[in-house]
């Protein structure tokens, strides 16, 4: 499977397996899946997006992307399905590791929430909220955009 292969729709259609089975087939491949991934997203603006390649992350899912925010005070990790999760799912952390929380998982690809969030997230950051008031906020977003937006 190459790069242009893997559109919106194809990555939608992935399952599990299928992540696991591009990831085997070597870093080039990996790389090649998680840049399909990352086009689809929107990097606020004074993050930065840091996909994982090789296992700089632990190499735990097939997909796995970190925004780190403007203040480098909390990360937003997106993981793919595979091994470890069939869903897909965007967990925020504190890089020092004393806050984690998943705030959504999702059975299908959205960048149209995914996009939301991280847009949130930025809002929130900038305007000072704590990780756990971040989380709090961004998982009840999280159940009102999946209630009412359809990619």
């Amino acid at each position: 499977m190459k790069e242009q292969s893997l559109s919106l729709s194809c990555i939608r259609g992935m399952n599990p397996g299928d992540f696991e089975e591009i990831r085997a087939r070597g870093h080039e491949a990996r790389r090649e899946m998680t840049h399909a991934v990352v086009s689809q997203l929107i990097t606020p603006e004074g993050w930065e997006l840091n996909p994982e390649y090789r296992g700089e992350f632990g190499g735990l899912f097939p997909v796995q992307c970190r925004f780190s925010s403007a203040t480098r005070a909390l990360d937003l990790c997106l993981c793919s399905p595979g091994d470890l999760s069939p869903a897909w799912i965007l967990v925020l952390a504190q890089p020092d590791g004393l806050f984690v929380r998943c705030v959504v998982q999702l059975a299908d690809f959205s960048p149209n929430i995914l996009n939301r969030l991280l847009q949130a997230a930025a809002v929130m950051e900038a305007n000072g909220y704590s990780p756990s008031s971040m989380a709090d906020v961004l998982e009840t977003d999280a159940h009102k955009l999946m209630d009412c937006l359809s990619d």
